[in-house]
């Protein structure tokens, strides 16, 4: 069982709170195209590879969420060098990735905010990209997503395997 304290991610508090908001949820953005939603890659295993190739997978475990930033450290997939990336889901600037599903609530609802293009990398199965039409909006909803609040709203999916959140 995942035993921990639900608490703000963000490094500045939850200073958000502090403007005035008006509440809209994030399928009124996606159908008013002001955020395009994209899902991760499926691929078959057999597309893997034990060595470094210039095509990346993104995971959960990709994600820092104490900087909110993507890391490469030991935990990396690689895809044959033959394998063709979908570009709509190769992280862009000011792009939003989230752990929409995973075994484990420390990694539901993970997000970092990706301050560069990644044309070598794509996200994973249980990731999804939130593409805003301006940085604003993206730094908005990102501040939101480290939030307690919405910390709280992610602990409340746990599920009987896999915790699954929709977006």
């Amino acid at each position: 069982s995942d035993n921990y304290i639900i608490e703000t991610n963000s490094p500045l508090g939850d200073f958000i709170d502090e403007f005035e908001q008006e509440t809209i949820n994030l399928s009124e953005l996606i159908e008013k195209k002001e955020i395009e939603h994209f899902g991760g890659i499926v691929y078959s295993k057999q597309s893997e590879v034990p060595y470094k190739t210039n095509k990346k997978v993104i995971t959960a475990s990709n994600m820092d969420l104490r900087t909110g930033k993507l890391i490469f450290g030991e935990k990396i997939i690689y895809l044959q060098e033959d394998y063709e990336l979908p570009e709509h889901i190769k992280p862009k600037t000011n792009d939003i990735i989230i752990s929409n599903s995973s075994g484990s609530l420390k990694h539901l609802g993970k997000v970092v905010f990706v301050d560069k293009d990644y044309n070598d990398s794509v996200i994973g199965g249980f990731l999804s990209i939130l593409r805003c039409k301006n940085e604003k909006l993206s730094r908005a909803i990102f501040s939101r997503m480290l939030s307690l609040p919405f910390r709280k709203y992610v602990s409340s999916l746990r599920g009987q395997n896999i915790n699954n959140m929709d977006l």
